[in-house]
């Protein structure tokens, strides 16, 4: 994924959860803080803290993740956006 304003993270799909990520992501880039940069600073600054790539093993076409693990694409940006997902596959 190319992006500077979302992050794709690998953890359990709980709603009570994601309250959580999201009250952890307000205390580390608030959008009531006053940034250089002007808009999306705080989207930005998520973005650069939590990543946009992922490496994630895969066989026999699946992928190999934990049994609540799910990839979870995080939109911090102010605005909706469209995303393309860029997904490399690489082996022997």
């Amino acid at each position: 994924m190319t992006a500077t304003t979302a992050s794709l993270t690998i953890n359990e799909n709980d709603e009570l959860l994601a309250h959580d990520f999201n009250r952890l992501v307000k205390s580390i880039a608030s959008e009531d803080k006053m940034y250089a940069h002007p808009d999306n600073a705080h989207s930005h600054l998520r973005s650069t803290v939590f990543g946009i790539e992922k490496t994630i093993p895969v066989s026999n076409g699946k992928l190999i993740l934990g049994t609540w693990q799910r990839l979870i694409l995080w939109e911090f940006d102010t605005k909706n956006r469209r995303r393309k997902l860029i997904i490399s596959v690489g082996g022997d």
